[in-house]
């Protein structure tokens, strides 16, 4: 009867895996992106912030409006300064 049992439910208990492992698979995929999405999204602001920096260094604007204007440190600045 045991036997029985566990061959009838063997499907059941199969498709419940499979489908919490579609379930496990979409959270996951989920949170990669939104992670990817959040590092791309910061990677691009740095670099139209240090491309706004750079014309304005060569504009030879202060480094306190630089600061002000693109929320870049003052080390930052400076090591763009560096770079041109």
């Amino acid at each position: 009867m045991c036997e029985a049992l566990v061959e009838l439910m063997e499907p059941v208990i199969a498709e419940k895996v499979k489908e919490r492992e579609e379930e496990i698979t979409l959270q996951v995929t989920q949170q990669v992106t939104q992670q990817v999405t959040q590092q791309v999204t910061q990677q691009v602001s740095m670099t139209m912030s240090n491309n706004f920096a750079v014309k304005l260094l060569e504009d030879n604007l202060p480094t306190e409006l630089i600061m002000k204007y693109t929320g870049l440190s003052e080390e930052e600045i400076k090591k763009l300064r560096e770079a041109l």
